[in-house]
């Protein structure tokens, strides 16, 4: 494939890889952690799995459904081929069919297997001279520090696997260089080199193998070296992601339940946001839509865009119970919900005007949307912060219709927090009851703002 240049560090290839780890997530392919019933649509588990006599197939799971007890079979296909036709499985189908679309349309692709029980794909970028991370499970590229600073993995080995060469690629993945060293018990380090070195060498001097292939790939694999052992483990001077490194979060395939019981799932770490009120607007509009998880603020008088953040975290205050936000893909559906064995959460937003500012808050609307299910419950309130000479006052108003609630009560505040508290139900999957801004990821859905803090300020001085 042709590298076609938009700038120094970017090319046409980067923006079609990552639409493509998009579009292979949310509509080519499908997560299985159970099926449902063949024969009744009931609920199944998984009741293991018996050796499949077929080439193609590695295992048949059974999963025996709860209400009719039928045994369903799920076939865990190792052809990519077939793959292409079932467009499910778990980490290794995505993987594996993944990287076979990838080559299909001319990148240069490779298999990269976790010891720790993951696999995903590299592709070597020819504009950027280096093995770029790609996992179609999570959507993400470029992004190696993921499992380990993102998951929580504990990591030990891990080998890419292509046509040409098998290599070890253990310290693109981790910056953690002593523990993985002393994970990494199965032979000596010795060991493994000559025996990588053996089979690609046996690989690359078969028949047939061209001769002009084989130098590119030994270059290549002298540059890869090169990067990892020039730089700290997880520091390839190329890789500009490892600068973010708070926006690695847990795992987000697979049940949250399983992912939990796996150690995958790690609630991102928070930092206090809030928003402040510049000086001089009468207005002031802040929204959040949680199909894009993205908050916008505008100047409601020019209708100015004033600033947008990204991702829920970066805009609240506050955040007890662990909240995460949840993506149905099988009904379409987005929303923030309480993490399982969490009976309480809590979300505060807080606005203020700047500090020295002579303006304060006349009037307060708030729209929101919020779902419940069984016995949860979504509760909001509304308090605002007046400054006094020796003490900082507050007051709190209840929100009897978060859809529809205004007030001047708060008439004089220089800061307001709007909260929803999460509570309410029992059993497994009370968490799921109380979903805020639950709304459709369908994009012809229409859709009203998942939050709206609306403020409307005056000037002392008038």
């Amino acid at each position: 494939m042709k590298m076609q240049r938009i700038s120094d560090n970017i090319v046409f290839e980067d923006f079609f890889l990552k639409e493509l780890l998009n579009w292979f997530k949310f509509k080519f392919f499908k997560w299985v952690d159970t099926l449902s019933c063949h024969n009744c649509m009931g609920e199944c588990y998984n009741n293991g799995s018996r050796v499949s006599s077929y080439p193609q197939i590695s295992r048949i799971e059974i999963h025996k459904c709860k209400i009719c007890k039928y045994e369903n079979e799920f076939p865990r296909y190792t052809d990519p081929e077939a793959l292409l036709y079932s467009r499910k499985g778990r980490c290794g189908e995505w993987a594996n069919c993944f990287t076979l679309i990838c080559r299909s349309i001319g990148f240069d692709a490779r298999l990269v297997y976790d010891d720790t029980d993951h696999v995903w794909t590299e592709i070597w970028s020819v504009a950027h001279n280096r093995w770029i991370h790609a996992d179609a499970c999570e959507a993400v590229m470029d992004q190696p520090l993921i499992y380990e600073k993102g998951w929580g993995k504990k990591l030990s080995y891990i080998i890419a696997f292509s046509k040409d060469e098998i290599q070890d690629v253990t310290w693109r993945y981790t910056r953690n260089y002593e523990q993985a060293m002393k994970l990494r018990k199965y032979c000596s380090e010795e060991t493994l080199a000559l025996f990588l070195r053996k089979l690609n060498e046996e690989r690359q001097t078969s028949e047939g193998y061209s001769s002009v292939r084989r130098k590119f790939v030994l270059k290549r694999c002298v540059i890869e070296l090169a990067n990892m052992i020039n730089a700290p483990p997880g520091h390839e001077k190329s890789v500009e992601d490892y600068k973010n490194e708070a926006d690695y979060v847990g795992r987000t395939s697979g049940s949250l339940a399983w992912r939990m019981s796996r150690g995958e799932f790690v609630s991102p770490t928070h930092e206090v946001a809030q928003w402040y009120i510049p000086d001089g607007i009468a207005k002031f509009e802040l929204t959040y839509d949680v199909t894009t998880d993205t908050y916008t603020t505008i100047n409601i008088a020019t209708k100015e865009t004033l600033e947008t953040r990204q991702k829920w975290q970066k805009g609240v205050e506050h955040v007890d119970g662990n909240i995460f936000r949840k993506e149905e893909l099988d009904w379409k559906m987005v929303y923030l919900a309480r993490s399982p064995g969490f009976e309480f959460g809590k979300i505060t937003w807080t606005l203020m005007v700047t500090e020295n500012s002579k303006a304060y808050i006349k009037s307060v609307k708030l729209q929101a949307q919020a779902t419940t299910f069984s016995g949860a419950v979504i509760q909001w309130q509304v308090e605002g912060f007046f400054a006094g000479k020796t003490i900082e006052k507050r007051k709190v108003l209840a929100v009897d219709d978060c859809q529809n609630f205004e007030t001047v009560d708060l008439w004089g505040a220089v800061k307001i927090s709007v909260s929803a508290i999460l509570t309410g139900d029992t059993g497994d999957l009370s968490w799921q009851h109380a979903q805020l801004f639950r709304q459709s990821l369908n994009k012809h859905h229409k859709r009203e703002p998942s939050l709206l803090i609306q403020v409307e300020l005056a000037n002392l001085s008038g």
